[in-house]
């Protein structure tokens, strides 16, 4: 469905903002990004387990890359975290965005109903057929009806149900 461009009669402004393809791209982002922190993880534990054994020195650079590798690999699971969440939000962004573009699009026809309606009653009341409108609905096959008190001279007030012209 298409975005609408004016919300009038559902909203002022657009109900469901944000946009969900650039949510669902920021979430590939995040995911990208959590895969690379974790091969960085899995890499610096690699250089960790081949550097072991030898001097101090050598000992202190493997200890540091597994200590590294620890603290990146938290990041790595807030990323990935991330991703998925604004993955499923961008789902579900779109889902409530068509929802709204449907809610819009019946107000708008409602609206028109409406108007339908409102030029039918004063085209009767401008021909004196009708006093005024009681009440208004919907026939069977969807069309808008106007019920309204009917003056027939010499039959007296009746009520009938007529299907709005436009």
């Amino acid at each position: 469905m298409t975005r609408p461009v004016d919300w009038y009669p559902l909203a002022v402004l657009d109900p469901v903002g944000g946009d969900p393809q650039r949510v669902r791209s920021a979430g590939q982002e995040y995911a990208r990004v959590a895969r690379q922190i974790g091969r960085s993880a899995d890499d610096l534990r690699a250089i960790a387990t081949e550097v072991g054994g030898g001097s101090a020195a050598v000992e202190e650079v493997a200890a540091k890359a597994t200590r590294l590798a620890d603290t990146i690999e938290r990041a790595h699971g807030r990323y990935a975290a991330a991703g998925e969440a604004l993955q499923t939000y961008a789902d579900q962004l779109a889902d409530a965005r068509e929802i709204a573009y449907a809610a819009h699009a019946s107000a708008a026809r409602a609206l028109l109903g409406a108007e339908q309606v409102g030029r039918g009653v004063r085209r009767l009341r401008e021909r004196g057929r009708c006093a005024r409108p009681i009440g208004v609905g919907s026939g069977p096959t969807g069309q808008a009806l106007v019920v309204v008190e009917r003056r027939s001279p010499g039959v007296g007030d009746r009520v009938r149900s007529r299907p709005s012209t436009t």
